[in-house]
């Protein structure tokens, strides 16, 4: 049950190696941190079930100041062999905040009220062009009923007092929306600046440990990873 420890060498690579054994995912939890005068010795250790077989185990977020000649890894359980110590260091997208879903999701709401007002407009003026056309047809019906001596007063009244209501709510429509859009977009304007200072400038460079391990045989083991850093 005792750690054992290894000889191990260490490489920097800035990209996986092609044809490297199956990656074991696992958390890993800092165990034990000794303080010297100019520096500090930090030991992280991981628990995993292994399958028979070479398997990688990844130490993630390493500081990038660490003395790598400084790297020791022990381990207890299965049988199996430990390999090299390869010093990764991998591109990652940085992780979305609270405060950046819900800047992205007041601006999908703002985009959708816009996109709203512009269907109405729309609708708004296809009604705009009945009423126009309405007013046009009975304007010339009722010339033609004058000529014959058969016009209706009131009834062309009723028509002209319809089409004008309609043009008239319209009209107070579109003020309405105009005053409503032009709120919008000054609430957008500020939710997309203040998205632009929540949004990282790109991606995060990650350094992480992986460790080589094949065992013979299928099984748990808990594998540590002590170095030293300023």
């Amino acid at each position: 049950n005792r750690f054992a420890a290894v000889s191990l060498f260490c490489l920097v690579l800035s990209t996986p190696v092609i044809g490297a054994p199956t990656e074991t995912p696992a958390a890993d939890t800092i165990v034990g941190v000794t303080v010297f005068p100019d520096r500090a010795e930090v030991v992280r250790e991981i628990r995993v079930n292994l399958p028979r077989g070479p398997s990688v185990i990844e130490f993630p977020n390493l500081p990038r100041n660490i003395e790598r000649e400084s790297l020791r890894v022990t381990a207890r359980g299965v049988d199996a062999t430990l390999g090299a110590v390869e010093i990764r260091e991998r591109a990652q997208s940085p992780a979305e905040t609270p405060e950046l879903l819900a800047a992205q999701g007041q601006i999908q709401s703002l985009e959708s009220a816009l996109a709203a007002l512009a269907a109405e407009d729309e609708t708004d003026g296809e009604l705009r062009a009945f009423l126009s056309a309405l007013k046009a047809s009975t304007t010339t019906r009722e010339s033609e009923r004058l000529g014959e001596g058969k016009v209706d007063p009131a009834a062309l009244q009723a028509i002209y007092t319809f089409v004008r209501s309609g043009l008239q709510d319209l009209g107070t429509s579109k003020v309405t929306r105009a005053e409503k859009r032009l709120d919008l977009e000054k609430t957008l304007a500020v939710a997309r600046a203040r998205l632009a200072v929540l949004k990282p400038a790109g991606a995060i460079r990650v350094r992480m440990a992986a460790v080589g391990v094949v065992a013979a045989t299928p099984g748990p083991l808990t594998v540590r990873l002590a170095y030293l850093a300023p």
